[in-house]
């Protein structure tokens, strides 16, 4: 059973506050999202929302969320759109609908992502974007045409995981590492460690092929 609401005669702020303290227990939910839309930018300019107090923008939020059953920020958000005017259904057209890609396909986006090191969808789209268009290599045409998001859908398909021999490894990287230098024999290179007391520092000079060694002592000096 469907239940039309006709809140026309709710004109002004006390009689908006009165309906939500009787309607507490009551669920009031609009269909569609055109309904909300336009319940939302009815109720905006009735209650010429921009011109209220905090306590008073409050209670027609209150109102807002109980008749079209939004979260409090995703009212915020669409009240601010209403505010600007723009606060109309964004109807989402699909990239490209109806192109199946097949294992040819999927082998030239494995192949990119061995090559690229499998970079992100953003930049992989571009990559095979360029292939075809700028280096004119024809195999890319029907690849290039993929949406970034179905990049990732074809990544956990099995056809690619299947081809996939790159998977996450652990790799070693050169990095900065610690160790003694190669003397080769010849003396001269000194390993110098320090130690401090308080003010008092001590230092620990030895060769690496001799072990000719020096202990002096600083201390440190203030300035004033």
């Amino acid at each position: 059973m469907k239940v039309s609401m006709d809140d026309s005669r709710i004109n002004n702020l006390s009689e908006l506050k009165a309906f939500l303290t009787s309607a507490k227990r009551l669920v009031l939910k609009t269909e569609t999202i055109n309904e909300k839309y336009r319940f939302i930018n009815q109720t905006i300019q009735r209650f010429k929302y921009q011109k209220l107090s905090r306590k008073d923008k409050h209670t027609v939020l209150v109102y807002l969320k109980k008749v079209t059953g939004y979260k409090k920020a995703q009212v915020l958000r669409l009240v601010k759109r209403s505010l600007s005017g723009d606060l109309k259904r964004t109807v989402y057209q699909r990239y490209n609908p109806h192109i199946i890609y097949g294992s040819a396909d999927i082998k030239l986006l494995e192949t990119t992502d061995v090559l690229h090191r499998r970079l992100n969808s953003l930049a992989t789209k571009e990559i095979l974007r360029r292939e075809a268009e700028l280096f004119g290599r024809s195999q890319y045409s029907h690849i290039s045409q993929v949406s970034i998001s179905h990049i990732n859908n074809l990544r956990d398909s099995a056809g690619y995981r299947k081809l996939w021999i790159n998977s996450t490894k652990a790799r070693e990287v050169p990095i900065g590492k610690t160790k003694p230098p190669e003397a080769n024999n010849q003396p001269g290179s000194i390993r110098v460690d320090t130690v401090h007391q308080r003010d008092v520092y001590h230092i620990n000079a030895v060769c690496e092929v001799i072990q000719w060694e020096e202990l002096p002592t600083r201390l440190d000096l203030v300035v004033d």
